[in-house]
C-alpha cells in the first residue's frame, strides 16, 4: 500500500438501496477493493444500508472495514424531500400509511384504476410521488441539493469512486442526483465501478436523456460492464474520451475469497433457479416456462433442484419470492414425488459469502439475477441467464468475458426463445458439456479479471494529480 495516502481521504459511495444482494455485492466488493488499495483509515463510505445493516457487515470479509461506514443513508437520500418529511414531521410515515390505506387500500394512486376522490388523494399522489417516483425539479438536483452537500459535508475527498449499478427506469433520477451531490463533496474528481445503461431504461425515459447527460457531465471517468453500454455512453450520452471497460465488480468475488471448493463426491445435479419476475411482461409465460424446465429436468435427470429468491426483502411481494411461490404451486400439478425434493433455499440471513459458497457447490445455476449468474460463474459454476436482452447488462457481461450469448442467454421477451425445446436443448447443452463449459468460464474469468481493479488506478491517479 502506498504510504502516500496516509493523510488522503476517498470516497466509496454505494447508490441502489439493497432490494437485492446484486446491489449488496456490488458495494461490499467496492468497499472491499478500495480499502485494500487505499487502507482504511483512509475511507470515507456512504451507502443506503439502513435496516440491513447486519447482512452488511456479516458480508465484509473484514471486521474492522465496519469502521469504515460513515453514513447509513445513501446520498441521495439525506437530501431527499421525503427524508426531509421523515426527520422534521413527527409521525411522518404513519401519517402516509393512513393516507396510502384511505385512498385505496394500498395500491399506488398512480396506476390504480380504484382511486378514491378527494383531499386525501391529493395529499397522499403528491407524497407518494415524492418518496417513490424521485422525479423531482431538476433545479434541485442540480443547483440546491449540491449547494447544500458542500455545505453539510464539506470536502470529505479527495477522490471517489460510485459503485456499480445499472442505469434504467426506476432508479434513474436517484443515478442522476448522487452524480451531481458526489462531484460537490470531493476535492478532485469522481468515477465509477462498471456500470451498464438499460435500453428499456432509456426508452422509458427517453424524455430526461439531456439530464442523465448533465449528471454523466459530472463525472471524470465512467467504466461500463461491456461493449454495449460502452457505446451508448460514447455515441448517445456524450462521454466519449472518459468511458472504458472493465469486468463486473462482483467478479471481484475472486480477489476477495478463495474459490469455493465442488464436492465431486455428490452423484445428482444439483441444479439452482433464481426466478424473478424482473419486467412487468409475460408472467405467464415466464413461469410457464420455468415449471416446465423442472419438469423436464427430472425426467431426464437424477438431480437435486434449489429455488432461490435472491432478493433481501422476503416478503411474499417481493418479484423474486412471488415467482419462487408461483413455480411451487404450479408444479404442484405437474409433479408428485419430485415436488417433495425441491428445496427453496432461505436466503433471509446468508451473507454474500456463505451464498458465493453455496453457489460453488452446485452444478447450473439458471438465473433472472444477473448477479446470481456472476456470483455462479465466479465460484465455477455455469449460469444460464433468463432475462431480456434490451436490458443490456447481461450482453455486457458475456461479451466482456467473449462468452456466447447464444448458449448462455434466453431473452424472455421474445416468445420464440422462450419455447420449450429451446430452453430444455440451451440446458441440455450446459449439462453435456459441463466441463468444458466451467474450464472456458474459469479461463475468460482470469483473463479478465485484472480490469477489475482498474477503476481504482483512476482514482488513484486523481490523487496523485490532487498532490501535484
Amino acid at each position: 500500500m502506498d504510504q502516500g495516502f496516509s493523510r488522503r481521504k476517498f470516497l466509496v459511495l454505494g447508490l441502489a438501496p439493497f432490494s437485492n444482494r446484486g446491489d449488496l455485492l456490488q458495494y461490499v466488493v467496492s468497499l472491499e477493493l478500495c480499502m485494500r488499495e487505499f487502507g482504511l483509515d483512509n475511507i470515507t463510505s456512504i451507502g443506503p444500508i439502513q435496516g440491513n445493516e447486519e447482512l452488511f457487515t456479516d458480508s465484509l470479509s473484514f471486521g474492522a472495514l465496519r469502521g469504515a461506514v460513515s453514513f447509513k443513508e445513501g446520498l441521495s437520500e439525506v437530501f431527499s424531500i421525503p427524508y426531509l418529511f421523515e426527520k422534521l414531521v413527527p409521525n411522518y410515515q404513519r401519517f402516509l400509511s393512513v393516507l396510502k390505506a384511505d385512498v385505496n387500500g394500498g395500491e399506488n394512486p398512480v396506476s390504480s384504476p380504484h382511486v378514491k376522490t378527494g383531499f386525501s388523494n391529493a395529499i397522499y399522489h403528491v407524497l407518494w410521488s415524492l418518496k417513490y417516483e424521485h422525479n423531482v425539479n431538476h433545479a434541485l438536483i442540480e443547483y440546491l441539493w449540491p449547494a447544500m452537500a458542500r455545505s453539510w459535508f464539506g470536502m470529505i475527498a479527495d477522490a471517489g469512486v460510485i459503485s456499480g449499478h445499472t442505469i434504467e427506469r426506476e432508479g434513474f433520477y436517484n443515478y442522476i442526483t448522487n452524480y451531481i451531490l458526489t462531484k460537490r463533496i470531493v476535492k478532485k474528481g469522481v468515477g465509477t465501478f462498471p456500470i451498464s445503461v438499460s435500453a428499456l431504461g432509456l426508452k422509458a425515459r427517453g424524455n430526461d436523456i439531456g439530464f442523465l447527460r448533465l449528471g454523466l457531465k459530472r463525472l471524470d471517468f465512467i467504466f461500463a460492464r461491456g461493449p454495449y453500454s460502452e457505446r451508448t455512453f460514447t455515441t448517445l450520452l456524450g462521454c466519449k474520451g472518459k468511458t472504458f471497460r472493465a469486468l463486473d465488480s462482483g467478479f471481484g468475488l475472486r480477489l476477495i475469497y478463495e474459490r469455493p471448493k465442488w464436492n465431486s463426491g455428490i452423484r445428482n445435479l444439483r441444479i439452482v433457479i433464481v426466478p424473478s419476475y424482473m419486467h412487468a411482461y409475460m408472467h405467464e409465460q415466464y413461469r410457464r416456462g420455468l415449471t416446465r424446465l423442472v419438469s423436464w429436468v427430472f425426467s431426464k435427470f437424477d438431480c437435486e433442484f434449489y429455488l432461490m429468491p435472491f432478493c433481501i426483502d422476503a416478503s411474499n411481494e417481493t418479484k423474486d419470492v412471488r415467482a419462487v411461490n408461483d413455480i411451487l404451486s404450479a408444479s404442484k400439478g405437474r409433479l408428485t414425488q419430485e415436488l417433495k425434493s425441491i428445496k427453496v433455499v432461505d436466503t433471509a440471513h446468508m451473507s454474500i459469502h456463505e451464498i458465493y459458497e453455496f453457489f460453488g457447490s452446485v452444478d447450473v445455476v439458471v438465473t433472472s439475477r444477473m448477479h446470481a449468474g456472476i456470483m455462479a460463474m465466479s465460484a465455477g459454476t455455469p449460469a444460464l441467464f433468463l432475462v431480456p436482452k434490451d436490458d443490456t447488462k447481461i450482453l455486457d457481461v458475456l461479451a466482456s468475458l467473449g462468452l456466447d450469448t447464444r448458449q448462455f442467454l434466453i431473452d424472455t421477451f421474445n416468445p420464440k426463445e422462450m419455447k420449450d425445446d429451446n430452453v430444455q436443448q440451451k440446458f441440455k447443452s450446459l449439462v453435456d458439456n459441463i466441463s468444458t463449459v466451467k474450464q472456458t468460464i474459469d479461463r475468460r474469468i482470469e483473463e479478465a479479471l485484472p480490469s477489475v481493479k482498474l477503476p481504482l488506478s483512476y482514482a488513484k491517479n486523481l490523487i496523485e494529480s490532487t498532490k501535484r
